[in-house]
């Protein structure tokens, strides 16, 4: 018997980013230290007739975050967001940082973390919100990547949260030169405020209105330029809540060409925790875009505990999913959500 090893999870069918194998998984402390045939321990799970999955990563939430000019706030706070994500199978998650005027963008990391670590019950960590690009905050890239945050949120609409063109340029320059990653919100800022516009003057107020204002071609459009711009400075870019395909073609384009470039697809309300009542009466006016609130790396709060579960449904939602793919690029380590053998 193997006492370096505590638990044995035995007979189960482990999945794994590429495949799906009967074998026995081997945990030591909060790790997993073998894959194999015949392990043992000093306890035993019986996983017989069920799968072994990795904890899922979510790279894309908003829990408890005040956000954009209006501060919408989810529906989940730290500690409510992560319990669901643990039921769900979710042991990571990845939210935003985003400064006040006249707060650097350390000071606001320090002040989520604070607000993090005494309720979150799951592994978190944080994109950086990228909005503005003064002298002074960029000078901050570098030290917010060496805090373990290299990915950076750029909005291309909403005022006083996005940048504009020029701006965006000197922020992608700054995160190509210090090996950061742009993750990029690709909208059309005047096509939106024109068309809610149109859409308040007609007595259209409900959220239910807000796709009519948000056309596949404004951020077709965005998503062209946000590539064009990221070609030019040099940087990674990684397009979030894509929405249709009329973009496709521009980041079909861009992979041959060498560009490097990603992309998130997006649900009506991504990470969300919107209460559905709302979408469907006027309480709330659509103007300002949803805030993509709440939901279920940056610096990563605690020490990496990726943790199997026991499903009894099949495999494909984990085959090579969101356990896998969002760690390398936000700061998480490779090892989260991914049954490899941590070595010693």
């Amino acid at each position: 018997m193997d006492l370096q090893s505590d638990l044995i999870i035995q007979n189960g069918m482990v999945v794994t980013a590429n495949d799906a194998v009967q074998a026995d998984v081997a945990i030591r402390g909060d790790k997993i230290a073998a894959i194999g045939h015949g392990l043992a321990a000093r306890e035993s799970l019986d996983a017989g007739g069920l799968l072994v999955i990795p904890g899922g990563v979510d790279p894309h939430v908003h829990l408890q975050y005040p956000q954009g000019p209006n501060r919408v706030v989810s529906s989940d706070d730290w500690l409510t967001g992560t319990v669901a994500a643990a039921c769900g199978g979710t042991t990571t998650v990845i939210d935003f940082v985003e400064a006040r005027p006249g707060q650097t963008w350390m000071q606001a990391f320090e002040a989520r973390l604070a607000e993090a670590e005494p309720q979150a019950v799951i592994d978190f960590g944080f994109h950086m919100s990228c909005n503005r690009a003064d002298e002074a905050s960029l000078a901050e890239v570098g030290p917010v990547i060496e805090a373990g945050m290299p990915s950076f949120k750029i909005y291309m609409a909403y005022d006083g949260i996005r940048l504009t063109d020029p701006e965006m340029l000197l922020a992608l320059e700054a995160l190509a030169e210090h090996g950061g990653l742009a993750i990029v919100h690709a909208e059309n800022h005047f096509v939106i405020t024109r068309l809610v516009q149109r859409q308040l003057a007609a007595g259209h107020v409900e959220p239910r209105w807000h796709l009519h204002t948000r056309p596949a071609a404004g951020e077709a459009e965005a998503t062209e330029r946000a590539l064009a711009m990221a070609e030019i400075a040099g940087a990674p870019l990684h397009i979030v809540h894509v929405t249709g395909a009329r973009g496709d073609p521009a980041l079909s384009r861009a992979r041959p060409a060498g560009h490097r470039r990603s992309v998130h697809p997006a649900p009506a309300a991504d990470g969300g925790s919107l209460r559905p009542a709302r979408l469907r009466t006027g309480q709330a006016q659509y103007g300002p875009s949803p805030a993509h609130p709440g939901g279920p790396c940056g610096h990563v709060g605690r020490p990496a505990g990726w943790q199997s579960r026991l499903r009894r449904d099949r495999p494909l939602p984990f085959h090579a999913g969101p356990e896998a793919r969002p760690a390398p690029h936000a700061g998480v380590p490779p090892s989260a959500g991914r049954h490899n053998p941590i070595r010693a």
